[in-house]
């Protein structure tokens, strides 16, 4: 009985984890989240890298984990760059847009990163 729960916890982090995946490609892509828009290759090397790191839990190979470790350390500089310059943004940027922006992005980053970690946690049961 533990033996299942604990596989119904893995395919419940695996699932949280694909859909993160799904929620990183649209942010990189969208206009509407980010100001300066990440190039298309990164909107695709990024979410892929996470992949990979996804298929590296299922797997239990740790290379392939650490391009899914990869994956987010380089998903926070896309975040940092992206964000205006309040300091010379337009008045449309000002106020709950531009806050509702950055808390959806803080709040994917550390979805990833806990998400991931758990995902390692519950992979070595």
């Amino acid at each position: 009985m533990v033996v299942n729960q604990t596989k119904k916890n893995f395919v419940a982090s695996v699932g949280a984890f694909a859909v993160l995946i799904v929620a990183v490609a649209f942010v990189l892509i969208s206009p509407w989240v980010l100001i300066e828009q990440a190039s298309l290759a990164y909107g695709i090397i990024d979410p892929l890298l996470l992949l990979v790191g996804l298929l590296g839990s299922l797997l239990r190979i740790r290379l392939l984990r650490h391009a899914g470790w990869l994956g987010i350390v380089l998903f926070f500089p896309a975040l940092l760059f992206a964000m205006p310059d309040l300091d010379h943004a337009g008045p449309a940027l000002l106020g709950f847009p531009t806050f509702w922006r950055v808390g959806t992005t803080a709040l994917l980053s550390l979805a990833l990163l806990l998400s991931f970690k758990l995902l390692a946690i519950r992979r070595s049961d």
